[in-house]
């Protein structure tokens, strides 16, 4: 199965049971190998790592002790599965990390588990939350949302700017390499800096009516993603994911509208809205 088959199935499941299955989780779960049946284990470890200050998502009440937890629980479930994609090796990418040589010689265990975790908490939450909140935008904007309907050609600009507009990552913490100046603020060698992507991605000296939810904005060189050597190396998988649930669900639904208050999640690292209740009207089935 490929990624639009895995949209089809989320929009036939929203259909029959009115409840949205982690359609981004369940894209990296198979891309790992793990087994379906562990999906919604995984993905309450992934969101109890970067959600340790809600209380919808913490797996303890003090926020250090809800990301130990959520830590150990990944580590336990990863270790067993590494060691049975040594013994057993599969096409899938648990295999390929299991297995890795870089520089000749096996990943350290700590890099080994610490690459597993990041699969599954940054190919995840940060997905699912700009689909969300991409949705939400779209129906806070029903004339964008109907345009997007009526020129599906649009979606490719219109996930660059539900990007820009949700961008779920708040920030990243960097260590200066050397002395500079940005914009007259000095900045010394081993400062560590906050990059806040929120305010870049609002920056009005890069985008025109920066405060504007517009599906073709002709110019949106936007951060969501990071920059440089450490952009975000799911990017493409991100927009694949998107393009192909969003291109479902415009394609099937007469009407998509809201049904109960959006709620965003708590978390210092992550932003963005965690349910949003819709009501859908699909298209009548063609005899």
């Amino acid at each position: 199965m490929c990624v639009a088959d895995w949209a089809g199935e989320v929009v036939d499941e929203v259909a029959t049971r009115d409840v949205a299955v982690p359609y981004a989780f369940r894209v990296i779960g198979r891309m790992l190998g793990t087994p379906r049946a562990d999906d919604a284990r995984l993905a309450r470890l992934a969101q109890g790592v970067v959600g340790a200050e809600d209380p919808l998502r913490q797996m303890a009440e003090v926020p250090s002790d809800a990301l130990r937890i959520a830590m150990i629980g990944l580590r336990d479930y990863f270790e067993a599965v590494a060691a049975d994609r040594r013994a057993q090796p599969g096409d899938d990418l648990a295999s390929l990390i299991a297995n890795a040589t870089p520089h000749g010689a096996p990943m350290p265990h700590y890099e080994l588990i610490s690459f597993f975790i990041l699969m599954v908490t940054a190919g995840h939450d940060t997905a699912a939350l700009a689909l969300s909140g991409g949705l939400e935008a779209l129906l806070a904007h029903p004339d964008q949302l109907t345009r997007l309907s009526e020129q599906p050609e649009l979606l490719d600009g219109a996930i660059e700017e539900i990007l820009r507009w949700t961008t779920p990552v708040r920030h990243f913490m960097r260590t200066a390499l050397c002395d500079m100046d940005i914009n007259g603020q000095s900045i010394l060698s081993g400062e560590a800096l906050a990059p806040l992507f929120h305010s870049g991605n609002r920056d009005e000296t890069v985008f025109e009516q920066a405060d504007r939810f517009m599906i073709d904005r002709k110019s949106n060189p936007h951060i969501a993603f990071g920059r440089g050597p450490h952009i975000c190396m799911g990017l493409h998988l991100a927009r694949m994911e998107m393009r192909a649930l969003l291109s479902e669900l415009l394609r099937r639904t007469e009407q998509i509208v809201p049904a109960g208050r959006p709620r965003r999640i708590r978390s210092a690292f992550m932003g963005g809205v965690g349910s949003l209740p819709i009501r859908l009207v699909f298209r009548a089935a063609r005899g």
